[in-house]
């Protein structure tokens, strides 16, 4: 997404969230929060509360845990990490912290009232399937997947060929990333090896050399 798609894309949801019962909202408040982490799928699935932190003074995400549908298992563990091993997350505005601590207050009102189970404290427990939310488990991807295509075409986002999924946010937050120039950071934060974050993210925004050639032969 452009840097205008995004923030369209951005203030739809928060307009959905602020209009729209507690239930219908949970799969919009993940793709908010992945919109701004660019976490993968299983990842924001796992999230449960306890995992918002405070690093160097903005709200983050500590996490290290994934979830899997096949199995429909948690997996202890997050991708090409062991378990217990765990990183942070780019940082979260505090708008989104704000709408997650206001969410958290309505899940609980509506997880009592329905007689529902959330025993991993989970951000995004399915709320609107009661069958899996009595299981504990989360949202599905296909849930994320479709909400955010039926957005896009809402709001005109050009996909240029290529399939809208989550994975569109992660790739988005990867090159943003790219913009600070601090690649291990950036890496780090995705949970990427610097190898594959430079291959995924950092090639598409080169646009020449040019301007860099005329800088080195400035020194």
């Amino acid at each position: 997404m452009t840097d205008d798609e995004l923030r369209a894309f951005q203030k739809y949801l928060k307009n959905s969230i602020e209009k729209l019962p507690v239930q219908h909202t949970v799969v919009q408040l993940a793709l908010l929060v992945e919109s701004e982490t660019g976490m993968r799928p299983q990842e924001i699935q796992a999230l449960k509360f306890s995992n918002i932190v405070q690093d160097e003074g903005h709200w983050v995400f500590k996490i290290s845990d994934s979830y899997s549908e096949p199995s429909k298992k948690f997996n202890g563990h997050l991708k090409s990490r062991k378990i217990g091993e765990w990183r942070l997350t780019p940082p979260i505005t505090n708008d989104l912290y704000n709408m997650i601590m206001i969410f958290k207050d309505k899940q609980k009102a509506f997880v009592q009232s329905k007689l529902l189970n959330n025993p991993k404290n989970l951000i995004f427990l399915s709320l609107l399937d009661f069958r899996l939310a009595k299981l504990g488990n989360p949202i599905t991807q296909r849930s994320m997947n479709d909400a955010l295509k039926n957005i896009c075409n809402k709001i005109g986002v050009q996909s240029n060929g290529l399939p809208l999924t989550c994975y569109t946010l992660r790739t988005t937050t990867g090159t943003r990333l790219a913009r600070l120039g601090d690649y291990s950071y950036a890496s780090n934060r995705l949970g990427n090896s610097l190898a594959v974050y430079m291959r995924y993210y950092v090639k598409p925004l080169n646009r020449g050399y040019g301007q860099l050639m005329d800088q080195y032969l400035k020194l």
